[in-house]
């Protein structure tokens, strides 16, 4: 007997055709059911093109305006840094052909050098001035007349306040009296004699200065000599000296230093003080001085630049050797108040007084500033080419005792070439040429040759493009 056994299902089992048959919403089976259309088809896709499109152009328009924002910043930037004029000091090493040496000078303490004796003689105030100074303080009782005269607040008390400038320069000692032994270096390099002729007197600064011209008479007009730098090193040469000059300071009372400097001809460093070298001369004691010299040459900029160099030399009619900036200021000084200011450089004796104390010159402190701003418009701030020369000793002094006080001045040749500078614009306009075109090609890909290309195309299109119209207009 068989027994015939029914399985039924699982309740959780599916069948297969359950599973296949996708569950469908009546929302989703009322879209399966439509009919597509191709027309909404195309117009989504065209908004979606056109979605992409504008909003890679709002990407564009965002980076080029970011890009321009930058771009007109740094050049802002570039414009502040230019205009402020800045510059920079450089060295140049500019071998020189010749060497051309400068004139040497010789200072004194004004009130040294007065010969008193003729000076009480043709001036009897000034002697009965001193004798009353005497008598009413008791240190000057042990004084003479001639030591009162010597010493320099008295002596500038009693002549400066009394005399002119020609009045002072006719009661000096002449040069020649303390000239012992001068000889030179010709361009031949020959030894020469040298006297008093060879040397022009002039007042600076309340000193009594004498100055070596190379020429005797001066001769503004004739050039320094010049030298070749390798004759002066020439073996058997290496002893040769510009300048040799004995001076027997025996009649110059009190005399305790002589200031001396280097300077072009007819142009005294009057401001760089730093530039004297001071002498010392002790007391009955004879001493011998080797010195030289060392040149710098500095190349200065014109306007707009802080400089404001200028080679053009106002004419002044009563020293036309001196430097603009020097006449303008101290002849209008002299014109406004009747003296002549303690800086002021006086080679010719004139009828104004100098001024006889600092106390009186700070007075006109506010003039001389006007003077000086006035002086720059006209003469500008610096020379475009300017030559300094700075004096200092080859060895230390040494001492002998003749008859007499002598002291003895060996000026040798400089021993190195001219230190040269120029001064140049920190940022100049080429350079902020160069960087704007850096800026430019690095935020837009472009540089000052294919923008003037592209700018030339357009320009050249437009005009055969014109040219076409007005022919096929005439033609037709």
């Amino acid at each position: 007997m068989k027994l015939t056994v029914k399985m039924g299902k699982p309740k959780g089992e599916l069948s297969s055709k359950k599973l296949n048959k996708p569950r469908l919403n009546k929302a989703a089976s009322k879209r399966s059911n439509r009919p597509f259309d191709p027309i909404i088809a195309v117009r989504c896709e065209s908004m979606v093109k056109i979605f992409q499109s504008r909003y890679r152009l709002i990407i564009t328009l965002l980076f080029f305006v970011a890009a321009g924002y930058i771009c007109l910043t740094q050049i802002w930037i570039l414009t502040k840094i230019l205009s402020k004029l800045e510059t920079v000091l450089v060295e140049k090493n500019i071998q020189s052909k010749n060497l051309v040496p400068p004139n040497f000078s010789f200072c004194f303490d004004i009130m040294r050098f007065l010969n008193t004796t003729k000076l009480f003689k043709n001036f009897p105030d000034i002697l009965k001035r001193t004798i009353e100074e005497q008598k009413a303080i008791p240190y000057l009782k042990n004084w003479t007349l001639h030591q009162i005269i010597a010493e320099h607040e008295l002596g500038e008390k009693f002549t400066l306040s009394m005399l002119t400038v020609g009045e002072l320069a006719s009661n000096m000692l002449p040069f020649a009296a303390i000239m012992d032994k001068c000889y030179f270096l010709t361009s031949s390099l020959t030894i020469a004699p040298c006297n008093s002729s060879y040397f022009q007197t002039y007042i600076f600064n309340c000193l009594y200065c004498f100055e070596f011209t190379w020429f005797p008479g001066g001769r503004p007009n004739k050039p320094s000599p010049s030298f070749n730098p390798k004759g002066l090193q020439t073996p058997g040469y290496h002893d040769l000296r510009l300048l040799d000059m004995h001076l027997n300071l025996s009649l110059v009372s009190g005399t305790n230093e002589i200031i001396a400097f280097a300077h072009q001809p007819g142009r005294i460093p009057w401001k760089e003080e730093s530039d004297l070298l001071k002498l010392a001369t002790p007391a009955s004691t004879s001493i011998v001085y080797g010195l030289t010299y060392a040149e710098t040459v500095k190349i200065n900029l014109g306007d707009p630049y802080p400089t404001k160099c200028t080679d053009e030399n106002m004419k002044v009619k009563a020293s036309s050797d001196h430097s603009c900036w020097h006449n303008c200021s101290a002849n209008q000084f002299s014109e406004s108040t009747g003296f002549y200011p303690r800086y002021s450089i006086i080679r010719d004796g004139g009828d104004k007084k100098i001024l006889d104390s600092y106390h009186k010159q700070e007075r006109y402190n506010s003039l001389i500033n006007k003077l000086q701003r006035q002086c720059v418009q006209k003469c500008g701030r610096t020379e475009c080419t300017e030559r300094k020369f700075a004096v200092y000793t080859l060895y230390n002094p040494s001492r002998f005792s003749p008859n007499g006080k002598y002291v003895v001045i060996h000026y040798a040749p400089p021993s190195y070439n001219p230190r040269s500078y120029q001064l140049m614009p920190a940022f100049g306009v080429g350079l902020y040429w160069a960087s704007v075109q850096n800026i430019i090609s690095f935020l837009f890909g472009v540089n000052y040759h294919s923008m003037f290309c592209f700018f030339a195309d357009a320009f050249h299109n437009w005009l055969v493009s014109l040219y076409l119209k007005t022919f096929n207009g005439k033609s037709q």
